[in-house]
Parts: structure tokens; sequence; C-alpha cells
């Protein structure tokens, strides 16, 4: 098989088929590729938005970082049941999507900015915050499923889930940010 090579600024590896995956995956996680994931997870998101918040972002718990289960049962309430049904289908469809799409997003762009120093570890962030979005998104389906009863223990864990997700995203960014932040150190220092 023939070797490819790895880009970043001055530095050069020749890659093999035993090349580990996050090597791997710094060879493919290129501007262009980031820039048109991007895009579709942008417009994935203006697309999708509708179907899984009838009433809009305000009773929608996946875009609130932190949330009660009494405010979860006020939300759920302004609910009618066709639009309580659109929002369980739109949960159950197009919002499993969606965290695979975002979360490959971040994946790369955490590749991109930390290059030949990316850690195997960093790629576990989007991940954990791609279960936490799914763990959130059953609980929330199931919520809609059996209301108008009452579960606290699953609202809570949505809750949880909710935050988690969040917190997850402030770590990726903060890490994507420090990572920007060496490179830039660097470049004043070479000048």
């Amino acid at each position: 098989m023939r070797p490819w090579t790895i880009c970043w600024g001055n530095h050069e590896m020749k890659a093999s088929p035993s090349t580990t995956w996050h090597q791997r995956l710094l060879a493919w996680a290129s501007w262009p590729r980031i820039f048109a994931l991007a895009l579709i997870v942008v417009g994935f998101n203006r697309w999708m938005l509708p179907h899984i918040a009838p009433l809009g972002l305000a009773y929608l718990p996946d875009t609130h970082l932190y949330y009660t289960p009494e405010t979860l049962w006020q939300w759920l309430a302004a609910y009618s049941p066709a639009e309580r049904a659109r929002a369980l289908w739109g949960h159950l469809t197009f919002d499993l999507a969606y965290p695979l799409l975002y979360g490959a997003l971040l994946l790369l762009l955490l590749a991109k900015s930390w290059g030949p120093r990316f850690k195997p570890w960093l790629a576990r962030l989007p991940l954990a915050m791609i279960l936490c979005d799914y763990g959130e998104n059953f609980a929330l389906a199931a919520l809609f499923t059996h209301w108008p009863g009452h579960n606290t223990s699953l609202a809570w864990l949505a809750c949880g889930l909710t935050l988690a997700k969040w917190l997850l995203f402030g770590g990726i960014l903060t890490a994507i940010g420090i990572a920007l932040f060496q490179q830039y150190l660097s470049y004043k220092a070479n000048l």
C-alpha cells in the first residue's frame, strides 16, 4: 500500500497502513471538509428545528443549559397533543442524525486545531457529548410519550444529560481555543 502524508505547518509525517486512527483523523481533518460539514450542520439545524420545536426554542429543552423537572413540566404542558407527537417524532428521527453531524464537526475542529499534538483522549469529548445527546433525546421522548404522567427520575435524567452535553460542548470549545491560542503564541515567537 502506498503511504499518505500528514502535513501540519512545518511538520510532515508519513503514514502507513498501520497508522493509528487519530493520525488518520489528522490526515482527514482539512479546512474544506470542516467548512463543508459546518454548512451541512447549519443547514440541517435550520431544517430540523421546526420539526422538533413546534413551539419555538423557548420550549425545547435541548437548547437550554439547565432546567428542572418543574420547568420541563411547564414546557410539556404548553404542547398540544399534535405538537407533542411532532416533537416526539423529531426527537426520534432528525435529532438522532444531528448529534453525529455536529459531533463529527467538533472532532474535526479538535483534530485540526491541535494538529500533531492531538491526543486520542480529546476524541472522547465529542463522543461523550453525542452519547449525552442521545440519552437526553430518549429520556425526552419517553416523557413526551407518557405525558401527562410525571416521571421525576426520568426528568432529572434528561436535565442532567442536557447539562452534561452543554458542559462537554464548552470543554470542547475551550480545548479548541487553547490549541488556537498556543498556535498564535508559537507563530508570534517565530516572527
